[in-house]
């Protein structure tokens, strides 16, 4: 287990429309950040990867700090960044997201980029490469499966498992 954890903050990942009002707008773009908790010193070879997004009923919290220590009944919360952490210093490579709040007004469709993966810019999996210290992207691990429906960011270095093969 390290303790080192290096954090890279906000970096871009996407774009939600916010400004809703019931259609009228004017609507705008908002710039959709990510928190980026990597290993140290940096591993040799590949390491495994999370996405974890805040909790807040879409009303309330941020990549960075989610806790909420007066939650009622159920006591408080661990922040998101906190878990990040703590999966960083057992060797993962972990990004916290941000996403649009109701108190934003929010475009009601979704972040494209959250719900439907293969629709993640290549430039973007090559950023998040080049942070995990992976080599660029190979035609290989452009295969979408059930499993990692966007190989490029963790694409397995056995080419046998990305064909969907066993052993």
């Amino acid at each position: 287990m390290s303790e080192a954890v290096r954090v890279l903050r906000d970096l871009p990942y996407g774009e939600g429309r916010v400004g809703y009002n019931g259609g009228a707008g004017p609507m705008r773009g908002e710039g959709l950040r990510m928190d980026a908790y990597l290993p140290q010193p940096a591993p040799a070879r590949p390491v495994p990867a999370l996405v974890l997004a805040f909790g807040g009923a879409f009303h309330r919290g941020s990549k960075d700090n989610d806790a909420f220590p007066d939650a009622g009944a159920y006591g408080g919360n661990t922040a998101m960044a906190e878990y990040c952490r703590r999966f960083a210093a057992e060797g993962f490579a972990c990004f916290s997201v941000d996403y649009r709040l109701a108190p934003d007004d929010p475009d009601p469709g979704s972040t494209p980029v959250l719900t439907r993966p293969l629709a993640v810019p290549l430039s973007r999996v090559a950023q998040v490469r080049e942070i995990m210290q992976l080599p660029p992207i190979t035609p290989a691990c452009r295969v979408p499966t059930s499993q990692s429906p966007r190989l490029g960011i963790t694409c397995s270095p056995r080419p046998s498992l990305i064909e969907g093969e066993t052993g």
